[in-house]
């Protein structure tokens, strides 16, 4: 089933395609009202899975006990007790005496005896039996041979599934404030006729039966979600997320649909891929926590998480490494393909790590603090200066196609002097600091050009224009980039056999689009091996540019093409050698192993999937990077903006975006561009400025400084605390509202020291 949520960009899209313009952003400084939304449905948003909502009203969480348990393990915070009985730990936190664990007792509520094992093992597999049917088995259960080592700070364990011919090793090693498990490289041997499909360890561990305590499961769902702990309802399906998104090696990738819409699919958009391998679950009002980081193996780990009434009556999530999975081999008699399980195991060694979070840390706020140190420890992030005004993204289209009878012509939408003035002026109305990007600069467009060829158009300016434009980009307090795609590529810009990636069943890599208007409905995926020559032709020819480099950061997929595949982890590592010698590289919504070498994030998403099982949307991710990487919003002149977005953009510390031209709108009907509806910069000039002069105004006090806390103190009004001290209070009611002494105007936001 197509996981897909609605767009309410339609009527603005409407109104856009027939030349009038309607930016839907109140002027800043102005209430939401001002735009005669009314208060009912500012109260509609503030309550809906779109946003924070507020804690309960704490109430102390009674933690599981050890009796039955043996003490193994022990260091200055926490404690491994073991049940050799039923396979199973629970960690004590000597920080405040919480234990944690997985069921109260060998059985669960309502679970039968294969549930209740899974439930309580340290470690679970599912494999696929000779009639490629998916089966799981536990270490609790009676057709296991377990085994432990025990040592000062680990254990080693064994799993061994004799009847079916699966065994592996793997060590739980305590750690100062967390606990990990590691499988044993090499370890995994497979002699019978069942084939391994996954691993998952402690799956159960702090889950929670129906809404018996106050807590909830953080997921890497866009910016950040919330499943709070709740009674049992009906639901179709839970969350279960490929880490990095699916890989068109070998998952089907089609374009989002749904059978119940009545338009082309272009106004629906998939679910948000998992950009960063971690999941959390919280105990109690800012009491007891852990966040789960997957340290190895996340191109092929999955988080799942399950709300109660799904399978189980008790709230779940954990991670699931997966080594098989059951694709569809191209057949001539089949027309979607044989259900096929894959031969040969993936490569893959898991690794996972549960770090324990106590008092006002345990929150999702202390999961994302604890998250950037990791990332820090590891250098991946590093602090920014402080200080300045905040840079807006302003994306500048230059040329594209448009359909022909007999052949598409090149139209001309911005030359780099256009370009130039459109800086210029920005500048002049304000906007200090641009970063800028320069789209379709190439010779035939960037839909036109062959694939990894290089020629600058000259009918836009030629190379000296782009030199002009640089120099003109750094003179208003900026940056130009120049936007390059390695990934997707149209039909008439590669050669099938030498640029186009091939999947599992011997096929090429191809997503297609169910509107078939467009100029280009098929986007074919370039071949791993590819980028690497892509990006040292641009870097040499190009010298002295920066890029904009779309879709690389964000696609991770393996390739079997015979003379060079590579696998999901290979192409992972072919990626990053790759950033690793760009000088500074601007990507799009880019997977947390791009993060150490992103100059700019653009595209960093404000809302969770609102999939019906998530109560809240948390900025996650805008906790982890802020003060670290600078990160923007999609493009506010692209479908519906609100002046609550603006609002949620302060609330996050994030930059705004926009994507503009010189030509008018109409320049775009029948062109490549065509699903763009209103770019003509003199349209959007004056809502630029109020826009960037507004939330300049809130987040320029704490440039360079981190997110400290995030927490909703009533409905609608949010406190977010920076490390310099600064305090910024946002209220989305249409009434004033005083908090923690400050009064917040209505649809307004108050800048404040701590």
């Amino acid at each position: 089933m197509s996981k897909i949520k609605c767009l309410c960009a339609y009527i603005t899209a409407a109104v856009m395609v027939a030349g009038i313009i309607f930016s839907g952003s109140a002027a800043p400084g102005e209430s939401s009202t001002s735009l005669g939304i009314s208060g009912e449905i500012t109260k509609s948003e503030i309550s809906s899975n779109r946003s924070a909502q507020p804690e309960p009203s704490a109430v102390s969480v009674r933690g599981f006990g050890t009796d039955g348990y043996e003490k193994k393990l022990e260091n200055g915070r926490l404690e491994v007790w073991f049940d050799s009985k039923n396979d199973t730990i629970r960690i004590k936190d000597k920080s405040n005496g919480y234990v944690w664990g997985a069921l109260a007792g060998k059985t669960g509520n309502g679970l039968n005896k294969s549930w209740s094992n899974f439930a309580n093992s340290i470690c679970s597999v599912s494999y696929y039996n000779p009639n490629n049917q998916e089966a799981r088995i536990s270490m609790a259960d009676i057709n296991v041979r377990a085994a432990y080592d025990w040592g000062s700070d680990f254990v080693n364990c064994s799993f061994n599934a004799s009847k079916l011919g699966i065994s592996f090793s793997f060590t739980m090693r305590l750690k100062e404030d967390s606990i990990s498990f590691e499988m044993e490289k090499d370890s995994l041997s497979e002699t019978g006729k069942a084939k391994l499909k996954s691993i998952y360890f402690i799956p159960f561990f702090g889950s929670a039966y129906q809404n018996e305590i106050d807590g909830y499961v953080l997921l890497p769902d866009g910016c950040g979600a919330l499943m709070r702990f709740s009674k049992s309802s009906t639901y179709l399906n839970g969350f279960d997320e490929r880490i990095y998104g699916n890989d068109a090696g070998i998952d089907s990738i089609v374009e989002t649909s749904s059978l119940n819409a009545n338009r082309i699919n272009e106004y629906l958009v998939p679910a948000n891929t998992v950009t960063v391998p971690v999941f959390g679950v919280a105990h109690g009002v800012n009491q007891n926590a852990y966040l789960a980081v997957i340290e190895d193996g996340e191109e092929y780990a999955s988080v799942m998480a399950s709300p109660a009434g799904l399978t189980t009556d008790y709230n779940w999530a954990c991670a699931r490494f997966d080594y098989r999975q059951i694709y569809n081999q191209s057949s001539s008699v089949e027309a979607a393909g044989i259900p096929t399980v894959q031969k040969d195991a993936n490569k893959v060694t898991p690794k996972i790590s549960y770090y324990f979070l106590s008092g006002d840390k345990a929150n999702y706020s202390g999961m994302a603090n604890l998250y950037r140190e990791f990332l820090t420890e590891n250098k991946v992030l590093k602090a920014q200066e402080a200080g300045g005004d905040i840079p807006m993204r302003v994306e500048v289209a230059g040329s594209t196609l448009k359909k022909g009878f007999i052949f598409n012509s090149l139209k001309i939408l911005t030359t780099t002097r256009e370009a130039e003035n459109i800086l210029s002026t920005l500048h002049d109305d304000g906007v200090s600091n641009i970063k800028s990007v320069y789209r379709s600069w190439q010779k035939a467009s960037a839909d036109g050009i062959k694939y990894g060829k290089i020629k600058v158009s000259r009918r836009l300016g030629g190379i000296s224009g782009l030199r002009a434009l640089k120099k003109s980009a750094d003179s208003c307090g900026g940056r130009l980039y120049l936007y390059l795609d390695p990934v997707y590529a149209n039909e008439k810009q590669v050669y099938k056999s030498s640029d186009v990636a091939i999947n599992i069943s011997d096929s090429f890599i191809s997503k297609d689009s169910m509107n078939k208007d467009q100029l280009f409905p098929t986007k074919y995926f370039a071949k791993v091996s590819r980028y690497k020559k892509y990006f040292n032709a641009y870097s040499s020819k190009m010298k002295n540019f920066d890029f904009a480099v779309g879709n690389i950061g964000s696609i991770l997929y393996s390739d079997y093409s015979n003379e060079a595949s590579f696998s999901r982890t290979e192409a992972k590592n072919q990626i990053t050698d790759i950033l690793k010698k760009s000088d500074s590289a601007a990507l799009y919504n880019p997977n947390s192993y791009c993060w150490k070498y992103a100059e700019e994030y653009f595209d960093m998403p404000m809302a969770n999937s609102q999939y019906l099982f998530e109560t809240d949307t948390v900025p996650f991710l805008q906790i982890v990077l802020k003060g670290s990487i600078n990160y923007y919003s999609q493009f506010l002149n692209q479908g519906y903006c609100s002046h609550n977005t603006i609002l949620k953009m302060i609330e996050y510390g994030m930059y705004p975006s926009y994507i503009v031209m010189a030509a008018d709108n109409y320049a775009l009907s029948k062109t490549a561009m065509t699903d763009y509806f209103s770019l003509n910069f003199d349209d959007w000039r004056s809502d630029m400025a109020k826009t960037y002069a507004y939330v300049n105004k809130a987040l320029s006090s704490v440039e360079g400084s981190t997110i400290v806390s995030h927490s909703v103190l009533r409905q609608g009004v949010v406190r977010v605390k920076y490390s310099n001290n600064t305090v910024i209070y946002i209220n989305y009611n249409a009434e004033d509202i005083t908090a923690d002494g400050v009064t917040v105007p209505a649809g307004n936001y108050i800048v404040a020291a701590a």
